[in-house]
């Protein structure tokens, strides 16, 4: 017997083998449905967004990006260089779509880690595509509160640190793992939200079942 199963880039779920008996299947090697539920983007977060960091570490308390970009895209060597974690924040306005339908939020492109609340709830944790959360209990018509903590690794600061003399961390390791390369030499990593942004819904369709 074999079941066909659908997995989103990098995903992953647990297959449990339960000792009750199953029902008999009649359509074996076959789901019983085809044509899955189809995203459909409704709205596209655009700028402004404000960002926090914490102190210590090189960035400003805050800022505004017009855009999502890479931290080190920043024309600002503390956030160039920043690593650690840094909270996005934004107000959400929101017009209610069609009843019975799942509202998702799709953070686009994230590096690495990101942790997110909408009106104070917590939504869940993301470190691999899709970077997608079910928002359907959370959102409401009109204004919502859209908070996102994302987190990168420390090879930035590093590298900031032996780049400009300046000394945010502790280590005495002074060459990256990969090929030994001093840290002023390495490539800087993609941080931060870079989207885009946004928020979709499932489009309605009719199950269609195989009849092979």
């Amino acid at each position: 017997m074999s079941l066909p199963i659908s997995l989103p880039p990098n995903g992953a779920f647990f297959v449990v083998f339960s000792k009750v008996p199953a029902l008999s299947a009649s359509k074996v090697g076959h789901s019983g449905f085809d044509n899955p539920a189809t995203m459909k983007p409704i709205l596209t977060l655009d700028g402004p967004w404000t960002l926090t960091f914490p102190k210590g570490w090189g960035a400003p308390a805050s800022v505004t990006f017009p855009t999502l970009i890479s931290w080190t895209e920043s024309s600002q060597p503390g956030i160039r260089y920043f690593s650690g974690t840094a909270t996005y924040q934004k107000t959400v306005n929101y017009k209610s779509v069609t009843p019975n339908q799942r509202i998702y939020l799709d953070l686009g492109s994230l590096s690495t880690v990101g942790e997110v609340w909408l009106n104070n709830k917590p939504l869940g944790i993301v470190w691999t595509p899709p970077y997608r959360f079910d928002i359907t209990d959370a959102v409401k018509p009109g204004a919502n509160i859209l908070r996102i903590e994302v987190a990168n690794t420390w090879s930035n600061r590093l590298t900031g640190d032996a780049i400009t003399g300046e000394k945010f961390t502790k280590t005495n390791i002074t060459k990256a793992n990969k090929n030994l390369v001093p840290w002023d030499k390495l490539p800087l990593i993609k941080s931060g939200l870079s989207g885009p942004v946004t928020i979709q819904t499932t489009l309605q369709i009719e199950p269609h079942r195989r009849t092979d």
